[in-house]
């Protein structure tokens, strides 16, 4: 599901499994387990909580100047920023 509330795009993300993640230990040759760390790095605030039947994830990434996504950025080319 994503939700745009005037300051920040939230964007979440469920599945069935309820064990909620923690930190892992990063091996190149894995085929799993990198979701997380990617949310960390490109979201400006995450959260995950469970949920009936699993655990959901809900990031918000807060766009530059406060555009709003259905439009794109603001004029001067702003985008996405860490805060």
């Amino acid at each position: 599901m994503t939700v745009w509330d005037g300051r920040c795009l939230h964007v979440s993300v469920a599945d069935s499994d309820p064990r909620l993640p923690g930190p892992r230990t990063a091996d190149a040759d894995a085929t799993s387990g990198r979701g997380l760390g990617i949310v960390t790095t490109l979201a400006d605030s995450w959260d995950i909580h469970p949920c009936p039947g699993g655990k959901a994830i809900t990031a918000c990434f807060r766009p530059h100047g406060g555009a709003d996504p259905r439009t794109g950025p603001p004029a001067d080319g702003g985008g996405p920023r860490r805060s």
